[in-house]
């Protein structure tokens, strides 16, 4: 099969002259002989040209595993990457991994921190901030160092101004801290509130009064209140309960229970002058 077809054609009794012999050359054009169809074709123009998807793997040099074709400013060269600091490269059967080398991330890989500083995950990658420290806990920062410690429990505290109460108690009276009665502010965790509150009657009756703790909602005391005939004493009644504030605050002041209906107030007496309320945050042991 012809790969080439003239660019002159002789026949018999031709004259033979220059011009025509330089065109049976220069302008011969390759023949379909002179490709496969497989790996090379033909061009529009004549040319010998690769054909579309003829280079397969078998056509190419043998290479190791991991092996590229690499240019080397006048070709290329059949080679693996090479790894460079921190960097692992592994080479397989037609795969190349790359990825960071044990021990790799070092700290100068790393943007400069502030003494303590962590990287913090936050939700869609990681944010540089610091500890933030919790009721009841310290953390002081050194460099490359976090010490984290328990501090001591809070303590709370209120005591009542002078206040006075008259009439007849049939419900139960708060004792809010805007009529100048003890009050608390508690804040998350577990706390031992302690207190009294003095109280007095008036009448012939035996006083029958029970102070509890109260923030708004919920009533909380150990307390047996008091019940006595004797009138003529201011009693100091004592208080105690544990609370525990999940989350926010509780605000809490006295309120005082009526143990029967009628107590009757001595008029003009300071009740609850001396009320106390004194909260102290439990340490919990694991």
């Amino acid at each position: 099969m012809a790969i080439l077809t003239t660019g002159n054609t002789f026949v018999n009794g031709d004259q033979v002259t220059a011009l025509k012999l330089n065109n049976a050359v220069n302008v011969a054009t390759f023949a379909s002989g002179a490709v496969d169809a497989v790996t090379t074709v033909l061009s529009g123009a004549g040319a010998v040209a690769v054909k579309d998807g003829g280079i397969t793997a078998a056509k190419l040099a043998t290479g190791v595993n991991g092996a590229l074709f690499i240019g080397n400013g006048t070709g290329f060269t059949n080679t693996t990457l090479t790894a460079g600091t921190s960097i692992a490269v592994t080479n397989a059967s037609g795969a190349i991994t790359v990825g960071v080398a044990d021990g790799g991330i070092t700290a100068v890989k790393l943007e400069t921190g502030s003494n303590g500083q962590l990287f913090i995950g936050n939700g869609t990658g990681f944010t540089k901030a610091a500890l933030t420290a919790g009721s009841d806990m310290t953390i002081t920062n050194g460099s490359g160092t976090i010490t984290i410690a328990a501090t001591a429990p809070s303590t709370l505290s209120s005591i009542s101004a002078a206040n006075t109460y008259a009439g007849t108690l049939n419900n139960d009276l708060v004792l809010g801290t805007g009529n100048g009665f003890a009050g608390v502010t508690l804040t998350v965790g577990k706390w031992l509130v302690t207190g009294s509150v003095t109280i007095r009657s008036s009448t012939g009756t035996t006083i029958r009064l029970i102070p509890v703790f109260w923030d708004g909602t919920t009533e909380y005391s150990c307390s047996t209140g008091i019940e006595s005939a004797d009138l003529s004493v201011r009693f100091s009644v004592p208080a105690s309960a544990i609370i525990t504030v999940a989350s926010g605050t509780k605000a809490i002041v006295y309120k005082i229970k009526t143990n029967g209906g009628g107590e009757t107030i001595d008029a003009g007496t300071t009740f609850g002058s001396s009320s106390v309320i004194n909260a102290v945050r439990l340490t919990e042991t694991p």
